[in-house]
């Protein structure tokens, strides 16, 4: 499940607005660790943002929802089980804290 920081741009057109997203920032996670890592946190009352992230769809954490996403990060490295797992831990908490500044910002978790 990759995690992707998403710029909203707005696009004026005639009679309406077009709005598109522009990936800003990348977590790429070709070997499911995220995945695991939420599973083993999944359910347990101390996630409820991430609990909605979903292995197979897309979850959207706008901008003002960023703050609940880093106090729930904790948890997730608590329930990393070597290296990998908590730097991958480590570089989705970077991406989250560039999110709450600008409310233009939202993160996608984008399952296979």
């Amino acid at each position: 499940m990759d995690v992707v920081l998403y710029r909203t741009v707005e696009e004026p057109g005639p009679g309406r607005r077009r709005v598109s997203y522009v990936a800003v920032d990348v977590v790429p996670d070709p070997d499911d660790v995220l995945a695991d890592l939420l599973a083993r946190v999944r359910g347990r009352g101390a996630t409820p943002l991430l609990d909605r992230a979903d292995p197979v769809g897309e979850f959207v954490v706008p901008a003002s929802r960023a703050p609940g996403l880093l106090a729930e990060l904790p948890h997730l490295a608590a329930a990393a089980r070597d290296a990998r797992e908590a730097d991958h831990v480590r570089h989705l908490a970077r991406l989250a804290r560039r999110c709450p500044s600008d409310s233009l910002m939202e993160i996608r978790f984008e399952g296979d």
